[in-house]
Protein backbone atom coordinates (compact mmCIF):
# COMPACT_ATOMS: atom_id res chain seq x y z
CA UNK A 1 0.00 0.00 0.00
CA UNK A 2 1.70 3.41 -0.96
CA UNK A 3 1.75 6.22 1.66
CA UNK A 4 1.22 8.93 -1.35
CA UNK A 5 0.19 8.67 -4.53
CA UNK A 6 3.60 8.43 -6.20
CA UNK A 7 5.84 5.47 -5.23
CA UNK A 8 9.11 7.65 -6.01
CA UNK A 9 8.27 10.00 -2.80
CA UNK A 10 7.21 7.02 -0.94
CA UNK A 11 10.57 5.36 -1.31
CA UNK A 12 12.26 8.43 -0.63
CA UNK A 13 10.17 8.51 2.94
CA UNK A 14 11.10 4.84 3.82
CA UNK A 15 14.83 5.42 2.69
CA UNK A 16 15.12 8.82 4.86
CA UNK A 17 13.56 6.56 7.84
CA UNK A 18 15.82 4.21 7.16
CA UNK A 19 18.36 6.43 6.89
CA UNK A 20 17.42 8.28 9.96
CA UNK A 21 16.92 5.49 12.30
CA UNK A 22 20.25 3.69 11.89
CA UNK A 23 22.12 6.90 12.28
CA UNK A 24 20.28 6.79 15.64
CA UNK A 25 21.97 3.19 16.01
CA UNK A 26 24.95 3.93 15.47
CA UNK A 27 25.42 7.17 17.31
CA UNK A 28 23.38 5.47 20.43
CA UNK A 29 26.55 6.02 22.66
CA UNK A 30 27.92 9.46 21.76
CA UNK A 31 26.77 10.93 24.90
CA UNK A 32 28.37 8.61 27.04
CA UNK A 33 31.29 10.52 27.93
CA UNK A 34 29.13 13.20 28.80
CA UNK A 35 27.11 11.86 31.06
CA UNK A 36 30.49 10.16 33.36
CA UNK A 37 31.78 13.86 33.32
CA UNK A 38 34.74 12.71 31.22
CA UNK A 39 36.48 14.97 28.67
CA UNK A 40 36.05 13.66 24.68
CA UNK A 41 37.00 14.22 21.38
CA UNK A 42 33.31 15.02 19.39
CA UNK A 43 33.15 11.41 17.30
CA UNK A 44 31.85 11.35 13.68
CA UNK A 45 29.30 9.39 12.97
CA UNK A 46 29.81 5.50 11.85
CA UNK A 47 33.84 5.91 12.43
CA UNK A 48 34.09 7.56 15.60
CA UNK A 49 37.39 9.40 15.99
CA UNK A 50 38.95 6.80 14.03
CA UNK A 51 37.98 8.50 10.58
CA UNK A 52 42.28 8.42 9.43
CA UNK A 53 42.91 5.04 10.44
CA UNK A 54 39.25 3.41 8.21
CA UNK A 55 40.58 5.67 5.27
CA UNK A 56 44.18 4.34 6.18
CA UNK A 57 45.48 8.05 6.29
CA UNK A 58 47.46 7.44 9.75
CA UNK A 59 48.13 4.31 12.14
CA UNK A 60 46.48 3.96 15.04
CA UNK A 61 49.13 4.80 16.67
CA UNK A 62 49.44 8.33 15.33
CA UNK A 63 45.56 9.07 15.51
CA UNK A 64 45.56 8.32 19.64
CA UNK A 65 48.99 10.52 19.65
CA UNK A 66 47.06 13.55 17.81
CA UNK A 67 44.74 13.29 20.11
CA UNK A 68 46.94 12.76 22.93
CA UNK A 69 48.87 16.21 22.17
CA UNK A 70 45.47 17.97 22.22
CA UNK A 71 44.75 18.03 25.84
CA UNK A 72 46.05 17.84 29.09
CA UNK A 73 43.26 15.88 30.71
CA UNK A 74 44.51 12.44 32.83
CA UNK A 75 42.63 10.18 30.71
CA UNK A 76 39.92 10.76 27.66
CA UNK A 77 37.09 9.67 26.06
CA UNK A 78 37.13 8.58 22.20
CA UNK A 79 35.11 6.43 19.97
CA UNK A 80 35.68 3.61 17.79
CA UNK A 81 32.75 3.24 15.40
CA UNK A 82 30.15 4.01 18.31
CA UNK A 83 31.95 1.89 20.93
CA UNK A 84 33.39 4.34 24.13
CA UNK A 85 36.85 3.72 24.78
CA UNK A 86 38.79 5.63 27.91
CA UNK A 87 42.08 6.32 26.82
CA UNK A 88 44.42 6.45 29.29
CA UNK A 89 47.07 9.85 29.62
CA UNK A 90 48.30 9.76 33.31
CA UNK A 91 51.38 7.48 34.04
CA UNK A 92 50.44 7.62 37.44
CA UNK A 93 47.09 6.28 36.97
CA UNK A 94 48.62 4.04 34.26
CA UNK A 95 51.07 2.28 36.75
CA UNK A 96 47.55 1.61 39.05
CA UNK A 97 45.93 -0.03 36.11
CA UNK A 98 48.57 -2.41 34.61
CA UNK A 99 50.08 -3.14 38.14
CA UNK A 100 48.96 -2.31 41.63
CA UNK A 101 45.21 -2.50 40.86
CA UNK A 102 45.99 -5.00 38.15
CA UNK A 103 43.12 -7.33 39.46
CA UNK A 104 40.43 -4.72 37.84
CA UNK A 105 42.18 -4.58 34.49
CA UNK A 106 43.15 -8.32 34.06
CA UNK A 107 41.39 -8.91 30.62
CA UNK A 108 42.82 -7.52 27.11
CA UNK A 109 39.71 -6.20 24.53
CA UNK A 110 41.11 -8.18 21.67
CA UNK A 111 39.65 -11.21 19.87
CA UNK A 112 40.04 -14.33 22.08
CA UNK A 113 39.45 -16.24 18.81
CA UNK A 114 37.79 -19.15 20.49
CA UNK A 115 36.31 -20.64 16.92
CA UNK A 116 39.65 -22.19 17.19
CA UNK A 117 41.40 -24.43 19.12
CA UNK A 118 44.91 -22.93 17.90
CA UNK A 119 44.18 -19.55 18.19
CA UNK A 120 42.54 -19.85 22.09
CA UNK A 121 45.56 -21.34 23.38
CA UNK A 122 48.12 -18.33 22.27
CA UNK A 123 48.79 -16.78 25.43
CA UNK A 124 48.71 -13.07 24.21
CA UNK A 125 44.71 -13.61 23.24
CA UNK A 126 43.52 -15.62 26.53
CA UNK A 127 40.97 -14.76 28.84
CA UNK A 128 42.23 -14.10 32.68
CA UNK A 129 41.64 -17.67 34.06
CA UNK A 130 42.93 -19.90 31.31
CA UNK A 131 46.22 -17.16 30.34
CA UNK A 132 46.84 -17.13 34.46
CA UNK A 133 47.31 -21.52 33.90
CA UNK A 134 49.19 -21.15 30.47
CA UNK A 135 51.91 -18.30 31.82
CA UNK A 136 52.66 -20.34 34.98
CA UNK A 137 53.51 -23.54 32.88
CA UNK A 138 55.46 -21.47 30.30
CA UNK A 139 57.15 -19.00 32.46
CA UNK A 140 60.01 -21.43 33.49
CA UNK A 141 61.14 -21.36 29.91
CA UNK A 142 62.35 -18.22 30.18
CA UNK A 143 64.62 -18.64 33.54
CA UNK A 144 68.11 -17.41 33.30
CA UNK A 145 69.41 -21.06 33.22
CA UNK A 146 67.05 -22.20 30.41
CA UNK A 147 68.31 -18.80 28.27
CA UNK A 148 71.28 -19.87 28.57
CA UNK A 149 70.91 -23.18 27.14
CA UNK A 150 69.68 -21.80 24.18
CA UNK A 151 72.37 -19.06 23.58
CA UNK A 152 74.39 -21.39 21.60
CA UNK A 153 71.83 -22.15 19.07
CA UNK A 154 71.16 -18.20 18.76
CA UNK A 155 75.06 -17.53 18.33
CA UNK A 156 75.52 -20.47 15.86
CA UNK A 157 72.45 -18.89 13.60
CA UNK A 158 73.94 -15.32 14.13
CA UNK A 159 77.48 -16.82 12.94
CA UNK A 160 75.24 -18.32 9.93
CA UNK A 161 73.92 -14.93 9.20
CA UNK A 162 77.24 -13.48 8.84
CA UNK A 163 77.97 -15.73 6.13
CA UNK A 164 74.84 -14.88 4.63
CA UNK A 165 75.66 -11.38 4.71
CA UNK A 166 79.04 -11.95 3.01
CA UNK A 167 77.85 -13.22 -0.10
CA UNK A 168 75.18 -11.00 -0.29
CA UNK A 169 76.11 -7.25 0.27
CA UNK A 170 75.35 -4.54 -0.60
CA UNK A 171 71.89 -2.62 -1.01
CA UNK A 172 68.95 -4.70 0.70
CA UNK A 173 66.40 -4.12 2.59
CA UNK A 174 66.66 -4.42 6.06
CA UNK A 175 63.59 -5.90 7.39
CA UNK A 176 63.19 -8.90 4.80
CA UNK A 177 66.87 -9.30 5.99
CA UNK A 178 66.66 -9.56 9.51
CA UNK A 179 63.35 -11.95 8.92
CA UNK A 180 65.69 -14.17 8.13
CA UNK A 181 67.41 -14.15 11.24
CA UNK A 182 64.41 -13.98 13.30
CA UNK A 183 62.93 -16.78 11.65
CA UNK A 184 65.79 -19.47 11.72
CA UNK A 185 66.47 -18.74 15.46
CA UNK A 186 63.25 -18.99 16.58
CA UNK A 187 62.43 -22.28 14.92
CA UNK A 188 65.91 -23.80 15.78
CA UNK A 189 65.47 -22.71 19.93
CA UNK A 190 61.54 -23.59 19.64
CA UNK A 191 61.04 -25.85 17.00
CA UNK A 192 64.34 -27.50 16.82
CA UNK A 193 64.44 -27.83 13.46
CA UNK A 194 66.76 -25.47 10.44
CA UNK A 195 64.38 -23.13 9.21
CA UNK A 196 66.71 -22.79 6.11
CA UNK A 197 66.10 -19.02 5.30
CA UNK A 198 70.03 -18.56 5.63
CA UNK A 199 70.88 -21.19 2.89
CA UNK A 200 70.19 -20.47 -1.00
CA UNK A 201 66.97 -21.81 -2.13
CA UNK A 202 63.52 -21.73 -1.37
CA UNK A 203 62.44 -21.87 2.29
CA UNK A 204 58.73 -23.02 3.36
CA UNK A 205 59.67 -21.28 6.89
CA UNK A 206 60.66 -18.25 5.22
CA UNK A 207 57.90 -17.69 3.48
CA UNK A 208 55.52 -18.00 5.86
CA UNK A 209 57.42 -15.62 8.09
CA UNK A 210 57.17 -12.69 4.85
CA UNK A 211 53.22 -13.61 4.56
CA UNK A 212 53.01 -12.61 8.50
CA UNK A 213 54.79 -9.38 7.88
CA UNK A 214 53.49 -8.84 4.47
CA UNK A 215 50.77 -5.79 3.82
CA UNK A 216 47.69 -7.08 2.20
CA UNK A 217 44.26 -6.41 2.27
CA UNK A 218 42.93 -9.79 4.24
CA UNK A 219 45.92 -9.23 6.84
CA UNK A 220 44.87 -5.38 7.29
CA UNK A 221 40.97 -6.42 7.79
CA UNK A 222 41.46 -9.60 10.18
CA UNK A 223 43.90 -7.77 11.98
CA UNK A 224 41.69 -4.26 12.53
CA UNK A 225 38.78 -6.95 13.02
CA UNK A 226 41.12 -8.63 15.98
CA UNK A 227 41.03 -4.95 17.59
CA UNK A 228 37.94 -3.34 17.02
CA UNK A 229 35.63 -5.89 16.14
CA UNK A 230 35.84 -9.22 18.19
CA UNK A 231 32.41 -10.64 17.60
CA UNK A 232 33.07 -10.86 13.87
CA UNK A 233 36.20 -13.17 14.25
CA UNK A 234 34.43 -15.62 16.20
CA UNK A 235 31.33 -14.83 13.47
CA UNK A 236 32.89 -15.53 10.39
CA UNK A 237 35.97 -17.54 12.17
CA UNK A 238 38.72 -15.45 11.41
CA UNK A 239 41.78 -17.05 11.79
CA UNK A 240 45.39 -14.59 12.15
CA UNK A 241 47.20 -16.73 9.82
CA UNK A 242 46.26 -18.69 6.70
CA UNK A 243 45.10 -22.19 7.90
CA UNK A 244 47.44 -24.00 5.60
CA UNK A 245 50.24 -22.17 7.08
CA UNK A 246 48.98 -22.78 10.38
CA UNK A 247 48.63 -26.34 9.68
CA UNK A 248 52.52 -26.54 8.35
CA UNK A 249 53.61 -25.04 11.49
CA UNK A 250 51.78 -27.84 13.80
CA UNK A 251 52.90 -30.36 11.76
CA UNK A 252 56.70 -29.52 11.79
CA UNK A 253 56.70 -28.56 15.49
CA UNK A 254 54.55 -32.44 16.03
CA UNK A 255 57.20 -34.00 13.53
CA UNK A 256 60.35 -32.82 15.49
CA UNK A 257 58.84 -33.40 19.22
CA UNK A 258 58.32 -37.00 18.04
CA UNK A 259 61.59 -37.38 16.35
CA UNK A 260 63.13 -36.17 19.39
CA UNK A 261 61.64 -37.74 22.19
CA UNK A 262 62.29 -41.18 20.04
CA UNK A 263 65.62 -40.27 19.95
CA UNK A 264 65.47 -39.81 23.68
CA UNK A 265 63.73 -42.75 24.51
CA UNK A 266 62.77 -41.92 27.65
CA UNK A 267 66.37 -41.30 29.23
CA UNK A 268 66.95 -37.30 30.55
CA UNK A 269 69.42 -35.50 28.16
CA UNK A 270 70.83 -32.25 27.93
CA UNK A 271 68.88 -29.35 27.49
CA UNK A 272 69.11 -27.08 24.93
CA UNK A 273 65.97 -26.03 23.79
CA UNK A 274 61.99 -25.55 23.89
CA UNK A 275 61.35 -28.92 22.62
CA UNK A 276 63.66 -30.69 25.19
CA UNK A 277 62.09 -28.33 28.00
CA UNK A 278 59.10 -29.92 27.27
CA UNK A 279 60.21 -33.47 27.01
CA UNK A 280 61.64 -33.06 30.46
CA UNK A 281 58.64 -31.67 31.95
CA UNK A 282 56.62 -34.36 30.72
CA UNK A 283 59.08 -37.03 31.52
CA UNK A 284 58.10 -35.28 35.50
CA UNK A 285 54.68 -34.67 35.69
CA UNK A 286 53.06 -37.74 36.14
CA UNK A 287 49.50 -36.34 34.88
CA UNK A 288 46.35 -37.63 33.30
CA UNK A 289 46.15 -38.12 29.52
CA UNK A 290 43.36 -35.98 29.74
CA UNK A 291 45.74 -33.27 31.60
CA UNK A 292 49.11 -34.12 29.57
CA UNK A 293 47.33 -34.06 25.99
CA UNK A 294 45.88 -30.59 26.87
CA UNK A 295 49.26 -29.38 28.44
CA UNK A 296 50.68 -30.82 24.96
CA UNK A 297 48.55 -28.83 22.53
CA UNK A 298 48.79 -25.79 25.22
CA UNK A 299 52.85 -25.81 24.67
CA UNK A 300 52.38 -26.63 20.98
CA UNK A 301 50.03 -23.68 19.95
CA UNK A 302 51.76 -21.24 21.88
CA UNK A 303 55.13 -22.29 19.79
CA UNK A 304 53.70 -20.66 16.79
CA UNK A 305 52.59 -17.53 18.82
CA UNK A 306 56.40 -17.41 19.81
CA UNK A 307 57.26 -18.25 16.31
CA UNK A 308 54.57 -15.16 14.88
CA UNK A 309 55.09 -12.77 17.57
CA UNK A 310 58.66 -13.26 17.59
CA UNK A 311 59.86 -12.98 14.25
CA UNK A 312 58.09 -9.48 13.45
CA UNK A 313 58.89 -8.01 16.11
CA UNK A 314 62.49 -8.81 16.64
CA UNK A 315 63.16 -8.15 12.72
CA UNK A 316 61.62 -4.74 13.09
CA UNK A 317 63.41 -4.00 16.26
CA UNK A 318 66.85 -4.94 14.44
CA UNK A 319 65.71 -3.35 11.24
CA UNK A 320 65.18 0.04 12.66
CA UNK A 321 68.21 -0.20 14.65
CA UNK A 322 69.97 -0.86 11.66
CA UNK A 323 68.59 2.50 10.04
CA UNK A 324 69.23 4.41 13.10
CA UNK A 325 72.81 3.17 12.80
CA UNK A 326 73.17 4.12 9.50
CA UNK A 327 72.02 7.31 10.02
CA UNK A 328 74.02 8.01 12.90
CA UNK A 329 77.71 6.35 12.58
CA UNK A 330 79.14 7.63 15.54
CA UNK A 331 76.28 5.82 17.61
CA UNK A 332 77.11 2.43 15.59
CA UNK A 333 81.04 3.16 15.83
CA UNK A 334 80.31 3.32 19.65
CA UNK A 335 78.10 0.20 19.62
CA UNK A 336 81.30 -1.63 17.81
CA UNK A 337 83.98 -0.77 20.60
CA UNK A 338 81.27 -1.57 23.24
CA UNK A 339 81.54 -4.94 21.41
CA UNK A 340 85.18 -5.33 20.62
CA UNK A 341 86.10 -4.64 24.28
CA UNK A 342 83.74 -7.41 25.14
CA UNK A 343 85.27 -10.46 22.53
CA UNK A 344 88.94 -9.08 24.11
CA UNK A 345 87.56 -9.08 27.46
CA UNK A 346 85.55 -12.87 27.18
CA UNK A 347 86.91 -14.11 23.84
CA UNK A 348 83.51 -15.08 22.27
CA UNK A 349 79.55 -14.31 23.21
CA UNK A 350 78.47 -15.92 26.44
CA UNK A 351 75.39 -15.44 28.58
CA UNK A 352 77.27 -12.76 30.95
CA UNK A 353 79.34 -11.19 28.49
CA UNK A 354 76.20 -9.91 26.44
CA UNK A 355 74.86 -8.41 30.03
CA UNK A 356 77.93 -6.20 29.91
CA UNK A 357 76.80 -4.48 26.41
CA UNK A 358 75.09 -1.97 28.08
CA UNK A 359 75.22 0.82 25.68
CA UNK A 360 73.66 -1.78 23.10
CA UNK A 361 71.02 -2.58 25.21
CA UNK A 362 70.65 1.31 25.36
CA UNK A 363 70.43 1.37 21.83
CA UNK A 364 67.63 -1.24 22.05
CA UNK A 365 65.86 0.87 24.43
CA UNK A 366 66.10 3.66 22.31
CA UNK A 367 64.84 1.96 19.22
CA UNK A 368 61.84 0.01 21.09
CA UNK A 369 61.33 3.63 22.55
CA UNK A 370 61.27 5.23 19.11
CA UNK A 371 59.48 2.56 17.13
CA UNK A 372 57.04 1.11 19.23
CA UNK A 373 56.36 -2.62 18.41
CA UNK A 374 52.65 -2.59 18.03
CA UNK A 375 49.91 0.26 17.86
CA UNK A 376 48.53 0.25 21.45
CA UNK A 377 48.32 -1.80 24.66
CA UNK A 378 44.44 -2.87 26.05
CA UNK A 379 42.71 -3.67 28.70
CA UNK A 380 39.65 -4.26 29.85
CA UNK A 381 37.80 -2.92 33.10
CA UNK A 382 36.42 -6.43 35.22
CA UNK A 383 34.59 -4.46 37.49
CA UNK A 384 34.07 -1.08 38.37
CA UNK A 385 36.89 0.78 39.60
CA UNK A 386 37.11 3.98 41.40
CA UNK A 387 39.81 6.30 40.23
CA UNK A 388 41.92 7.93 43.24
CA UNK A 389 41.05 11.55 43.99
CA UNK A 390 38.73 11.80 41.31
CA UNK A 391 34.71 11.51 40.54
CA UNK A 392 35.00 9.04 37.49
CA UNK A 393 34.26 5.42 38.03
CA UNK A 394 35.11 3.21 35.04
CA UNK A 395 32.79 1.10 34.63
CA UNK A 396 32.55 -2.46 33.87
CA UNK A 397 32.94 -3.73 30.79
CA UNK A 398 34.87 -0.29 29.56
CA UNK A 399 37.74 -0.56 26.84
CA UNK A 400 41.02 0.85 27.94
CA UNK A 401 43.41 1.79 25.52
CA UNK A 402 47.13 2.94 26.27
CA UNK A 403 48.87 4.98 23.83
CA UNK A 404 52.38 3.97 24.45
CA UNK A 405 53.52 5.66 21.11
CA UNK A 406 52.55 8.64 22.34
CA UNK A 407 53.64 8.34 25.63
CA UNK A 408 57.47 7.38 23.86
CA UNK A 409 57.31 10.51 21.95
CA UNK A 410 56.00 12.73 24.94
CA UNK A 411 59.05 15.50 24.90
CA UNK A 412 57.59 15.57 28.83
CA UNK A 413 59.36 12.74 29.22
CA UNK A 414 61.80 12.22 26.38
CA UNK A 415 63.10 15.57 25.26
CA UNK A 416 64.09 15.90 21.53
CA UNK A 417 61.91 12.20 20.79
CA UNK A 418 62.30 12.35 17.49
CA UNK A 419 66.03 12.16 17.79
CA UNK A 420 67.36 8.77 18.57
CA UNK A 421 69.54 9.41 21.74
CA UNK A 422 70.36 6.17 23.48
CA UNK A 423 72.33 8.20 26.11
CA UNK A 424 68.95 9.19 27.62
CA UNK A 425 68.75 5.35 28.81
CA UNK A 426 71.63 5.79 31.25
CA UNK A 427 68.88 7.24 33.57
CA UNK A 428 67.63 4.69 35.86
CA UNK A 429 65.04 6.60 37.06
CA UNK A 430 62.82 5.87 33.83
CA UNK A 431 59.04 4.91 35.15
CA UNK A 432 59.99 5.60 38.84
CA UNK A 433 56.86 7.61 39.49
CA UNK A 434 54.19 6.38 37.14
CA UNK A 435 54.58 4.38 33.70
CA UNK A 436 55.69 6.00 30.38
CA UNK A 437 57.96 3.93 28.54
CA UNK A 438 56.46 0.17 28.46
CA UNK A 439 58.15 -1.58 24.68
CA UNK A 440 57.32 -4.72 25.53
CA UNK A 441 53.92 -3.80 28.45
CA UNK A 442 54.52 -3.56 31.61
CA UNK A 443 52.97 -5.82 34.74
CA UNK A 444 51.70 -9.31 34.68
CA UNK A 445 50.83 -9.21 31.21
CA UNK A 446 53.57 -7.75 30.12
CA UNK A 447 55.95 -9.77 27.55
CA UNK A 448 56.77 -13.23 28.16
CA UNK A 449 59.26 -13.73 25.27
CA UNK A 450 61.33 -10.07 26.52
CA UNK A 451 64.57 -11.85 27.79
CA UNK A 452 64.70 -14.10 25.15
CA UNK A 453 63.58 -11.31 22.34
CA UNK A 454 66.69 -9.16 24.26
CA UNK A 455 69.72 -11.85 24.25
CA UNK A 456 68.87 -12.66 20.46
CA UNK A 457 69.02 -9.28 19.69
CA UNK A 458 72.57 -8.76 21.04
CA UNK A 459 73.86 -11.79 20.02
CA UNK A 460 73.02 -10.70 16.66
CA UNK A 461 73.68 -7.43 16.70
CA UNK A 462 77.32 -8.56 18.61
CA UNK A 463 78.32 -10.68 15.89
CA UNK A 464 77.10 -8.11 13.26
CA UNK A 465 78.97 -5.16 15.06
CA UNK A 466 82.26 -7.23 14.70
CA UNK A 467 82.49 -7.80 10.86
CA UNK A 468 79.86 -5.34 9.31
CA UNK A 469 78.80 -1.90 9.00
CA UNK A 470 75.41 -0.26 7.63
CA UNK A 471 75.19 2.78 5.48
CA UNK A 472 72.61 4.76 3.70
CA UNK A 473 71.83 4.54 -0.08
CA UNK A 474 70.21 6.71 -2.37
CA UNK A 475 66.85 4.24 -1.45
CA UNK A 476 67.11 4.89 2.25
CA UNK A 477 64.34 7.03 3.34
CA UNK A 478 65.30 10.45 5.55
CA UNK A 479 62.58 9.38 8.34
CA UNK A 480 60.38 6.47 8.73
CA UNK A 481 56.69 6.88 7.63
CA UNK A 482 54.48 4.43 8.94
CA UNK A 483 52.42 2.41 6.73
CA UNK A 484 48.72 2.62 8.49
CA UNK A 485 47.48 -0.48 6.69
CA UNK A 486 49.41 -2.76 9.43
CA UNK A 487 49.01 -3.22 13.43
CA UNK A 488 52.39 -3.55 14.08
CA UNK A 489 54.62 -0.53 12.96
CA UNK A 490 56.57 -0.99 9.94
CA UNK A 491 57.72 1.47 7.15
CA UNK A 492 55.63 1.99 4.51
CA UNK A 493 58.66 2.56 2.25
CA UNK A 494 61.01 -0.09 3.49
CA UNK A 495 63.94 0.32 4.56
CA UNK A 496 66.91 -0.26 2.17
CA UNK A 497 70.35 0.51 3.76
CA UNK A 498 73.97 -0.27 2.20
CA UNK A 499 75.58 -3.61 3.91
CA UNK A 500 79.36 -3.44 3.87
CA UNK A 501 81.92 -5.48 5.33
CA UNK A 502 84.09 -3.47 8.20
CA UNK A 503 87.58 -3.86 6.25
CA UNK A 504 86.03 -2.27 3.28
CA UNK A 505 86.98 1.10 2.22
Amino acid sequence: MLLTSSWIIDSAIILSTLTYLFYKYVTRNFDYWKKQGVFYFEPTPFVGNFADVVTMKKTVAETLKTLYDKTDEPYFGVFAFDEPILVIKSPELLKLILIKDFTYFRQRTIAEGSHSKLISNWLFFQRYSAWKKTRSKLSPIFTSGKLKNMLHSVSDTSELFGHYLNDHLGVLEAKELCVKFTTDSIVKCFFGINGKCLEEGHSDLNAISERVSEISIRNSIIQFLYMFKPFLVDLFRLDFLKKSDLDYLLKAFETSFNSRKAQKNGIKGKVVDYIDLMLESEDTNGTSTSEYESDHYMAMANTIQFYLAGVETSAGSLSFTFYEWAMNPDIQEKARDEVFDMFKKHGKITYESIQEMEYIDMCLAETGRKYTLFQILDRKAENDYKVPDTGLIIKKGTKIFIPYYAFHMDEKYFPEPQKYIPERFLDKTVNADGIYYMPFGEGPRSCLGERFAQMSMKIFLATFLRSFKVEPCDKTPSEITFNPNSFAMISKDGINLRFKRLDEN
